[in-house]
């Protein structure tokens, strides 16, 4: 079995995605600048691109709005509220890291204790799609 921290079939950890739409996020915000201008700020090496950035939260926020029942099991999920929008997305993507005491870069312990707890408790990965299930 993949440790519980990779995505099947993705190059990037699941921490990896989460630390970049959260860094995203931040800098949007705090600059009012478009999202690929925040993402321009993104610092180091890497390849990203506002398509990749649009797909990863996808990603997450589908594997974390499906775990939610069984995540709202462990953790207060009553500010998280589904959103449309690409600004919303990442404000409710912030709002379950809130809720897992991962509140962005670098402290990453909450999102890796719950990942660990929905892979253990499930026997899958809280985002992505693994080839049993294609």
């Amino acid at each position: 079995m993949l440790p519980c921290q990779l995505a099947p079939y993705c190059q990037y950890t699941i921490e990896s995605m989460i630390r970049t739409l959260l860094l995203v996020l931040v800098i949007f915000e705090e600059e009012q600048r478009g999202i690929l201008a925040a993402l321009g700020q993104v610092p180091g090496d890497h390849d990203t691109t506002a398509g990749l950035v649009a797909y990863w939260r996808g990603l997450v926020l589908r594997g974390l709005r499906r775990a939610h029942p069984i995540l709202s099991r462990r953790y207060d999920l009553s500010a998280v509220h589904s959103a449309a929008d690409h600004h919303g997305q990442l404000l409710e993507l912030r709002a379950y890291c809130d809720a897992f005491r991962s509140r962005g870069p670098p402290r990453q312990q909450g999102l890796r204790l719950a990942l660990h707890r929905y892979s253990q408790e499930t026997k899958r990965h809280l985002v992505g799609t693994p080839s049993q299930e294609r």
